[in-house]
């Protein structure tokens, strides 16, 4: 589920996603020929990812003698990190071996990587990043259109890209 707005210095989606958390050691640690290592966990939560267009990367230019402006606007990307909802954390589902167990470093270390994996994902998928740019795009158009509605000029608007 996105929605849509302006955030910080970006315009652009709110997304929101489930993730899961994982912990893995696969056990190869031994103490007098037992293995001790073992240890395998995971959990659920809930959070969001800030997809848009940097607005500091944003330059509008004009309007020209046409009444064109010109707006050079860049790629969109994941503005900040990842934000988790700890209120949605679900019990930790945990599987371990001998005089092993899961601490809160693990678990912490799981969340870092859970929401690395989400920011990664969301920057691969080209769907949504060109949602969030579109988006910047209409609230850009919107913005320019209403300074000129306020001093009675009918602005063209033309894009270009910021690469």
């Amino acid at each position: 589920m996105c929605w849509r707005g302006f955030s910080g210095v970006g315009v652009g989606l709110k997304c929101a996603f489930h993730n899961v958390a994982e912990v893995y050691n696969d056990g190869t640690n031994m103490l007098f020929g037992i293995n001790v290592g073992y240890k395998k966990a995971w959990f659920e939560y809930d959070g969001t990812v800030q997809l848009g267009v940097d607005v500091s990367k944003v330059q509008i230019d004009g309007p020209d003698a046409n009444n064109v402006v010109t707006i050079t606007i860049p790629s969109a990307q994941v503005l900040g990190q990842p934000q988790a909802d700890e209120s949605t954390f679900s019990d930790i589902h945990s599987d371990t071996g001998l005089l092993t167990s899961i601490t809160a470093v693990d678990q912490s270390i799981a969340l870092e990587e859970a929401q690395k994996a989400m920011k990664e994902s969301a920057e691969a998928n080209s769907t949504l990043m060109n949602g969030a740019r579109e988006r910047a795009k209409t609230l850009l158009s919107q913005y320019v259109t209403k300074i000129g509605d306020l001093q009675g000029v009918k602005y063209e608007l033309q894009f270009r890209d910021a690469e």
